[in-house]
């Protein structure tokens, strides 16, 4: 399977349609624990809770897409695994949070612009199995002319 912008975004929509069960139970436990921390804790004490929940629910995303490429052999050298796959993936998480941050503390648009143009970061990563600056400069590559799309999903994906 050749990886993609499209490739990424039509597995997700197709994903969403043949398991829409498994994607609402995916963002309940992605997001109701942080809704609880903001309703029920000071907004420090929900800040803190929301980080190291963020950080486990990152740790167990890795580690079921990374049996699942394991198991299945989906991705080319995947069954082997190129080492340190759990080191990278924080590396890129961290690189990645650092640069939206970095872009939302120049007048906010910077950031966005990062953010969006570095969101398939991790499929790509998983995907391709390639290091940590080369999903950044894959999904920068596969992300070029389609922004405003990634302004639709995103816009539709977060609105309340």
């Amino acid at each position: 399977m050749t990886l993609n912008f499209g490739t990424i975004w039509g597995e997700a929509i197709a994903l969403l349609r043949n398991d829409p069960v498994m994607v609402i139970v995916a963002m309940l436990v992605s997001t109701v624990p942080s809704v609880l921390a903001d309703i029920f804790l000071s907004e420090g004490d929900a800040v803190r809770a929301v980080a190291v929940l963020s950080l486990v629910l990152l740790l167990f995303q890795l580690i079921i897409v990374d049996r699942s490429l394991r198991v299945s052999d989906a991705v080319s050298g995947r069954a082997t695994g190129r080492n340190f796959f759990y080191a990278r993936a924080f590396g890129q998480s961290l690189l990645w949070g650092l640069a939206v941050i970095g872009g939302m503390i120049f007048l906010i648009l910077p950031g966005i612009f990062i953010a969006l143009r570095w969101s398939i970061v991790v499929p790509v990563l998983v995907g391709k199995n390639t290091s940590v600056l080369e999903s950044f400069a894959e999904s920068w590559g596969m992300t070029k002319g389609h922004t405003v799309k990634l302004i639709a999903i995103f816009g539709v994906a977060l609105s309340p």
